[in-house]
């Protein structure tokens, strides 16, 4: 069976735009998924532009309404009435994000290989290659021990490795998986 061609009109500046806007889009989502699980705690977190609202190293000038949170040695306020302290309710509001992002990666996969425009299959590449792309760059987060899977794993009191590999693995088969697409259509049987 013959690949449909993919030779989409966008190019340059438009490619770099779409990853833009697919990059915000992604930590929208997976921002999201973090107030929605916390919500749903009835902890009622505060939402700023694209994510909670919350700083890291430096105490917020007013506390009132900031929880403290500490993980591996850094402190961080987060816009809540509180936080869930038990591991398990912890771990699952860290974790919730990653899991959003790995949705969105099979999301843009699907379209990538099931959009019947060229238009619909080029916005999933681009979200399969952002979310995907992510393998190469986020493993300074486990060098330098921080990020949402390092401190769900010192949440739960496990290695990270427990998360992170598996996390790793499923967004580099999402990545091989469009880049094996993209060169089965253009160097597949003609």
């Amino acid at each position: 069976m013959r690949p449909r061609p993919f030779s989409p009109h966008i190019r340059g500046v438009q490619w770099s735009a779409l990853a833009f806007l697919t990059r915000y889009l992604s930590v929208a989502v997976h921002e999201t998924a973090h107030w929605c699980v916390l919500m749903a705690m009835g902890t009622r977190p505060v939402f700023g532009f694209t994510g909670l609202l919350q700083t890291w190293g430096t105490p917020p000038p007013n506390p009132n309404g900031w929880w403290m949170m500490r993980f591996m040695g850094e402190t961080g306020w987060i816009k809540a009435a509180f936080l869930p302290v038990e591991p398990f309710p912890s771990a699952l509001y860290l974790l919730v994000g990653n899991l959003a992002g790995i949705a969105l990666a099979l999301a843009g996969l699907y379209l990538f290989c099931h959009g019947r425009t060229e238009r619909v299959r080029a916005f999933g590449l681009a979200f399969a290659w952002v979310n995907g792309l992510g393998i190469f760059f986020f493993p300074m987060n486990y060098i330098f021990g921080s990020g949402d899977l390092n401190f769900a794993a010192h949440s739960l009191g496990i290695s990270v490795a427990w998360l992170a590999v598996p996390y790793e693995m499923f967004r580099g088969g999402v990545l091989a998986a469009a880049v094996m697409g993209l060169v089965r259509i253009k160097f597949g049987p003609r």
